[in-house]
């Protein structure tokens, strides 16, 4: 699962980049409740995680697949996405990008 596959490189980008200006939260669209509470409890990331019981955050974003990671830049304002599960060298490469960007 691609989730799964991507759990690890985030949660070491998280430890890289908690103590900046970065913030990492984690939405769980499309499983029940209870799977994704396993899934956490499995997994254990450190960085929030919250649940879109009624599809809102899917919609306003436009998700069409997970994982789907979206880089917000300052004012939330979208700078970016990625469609599928990412490695810690993207995270860090798209990170440097935004902040670079808005500097």
């Amino acid at each position: 699962m691609p989730c799964k596959q991507e759990a690890p490189e985030l949660d070491s980008s998280w430890n890289k980049y908690r103590n900046s200006d970065v913030v990492f939260i984690g939405i769980n669209i499309l499983d029940e409740e209870n799977n994704a509470r396993r899934y956490l409890d499995q997994y254990k990331p450190e960085y929030s995680n919250g649940f879109d019981r009624e599809g809102n955050v899917a919609l306003d974003y436009g998700v069409s697949g997970v994982p789907e990671t979206y880089f917000i830049g300052k004012g939330g304002i979208i700078m970016d996405k990625y469609i599928g599960p990412l490695s810690e060298k993207m995270i860090d490469q798209y990170i440097e990008s935004i902040k670079s960007n808005q500097s």
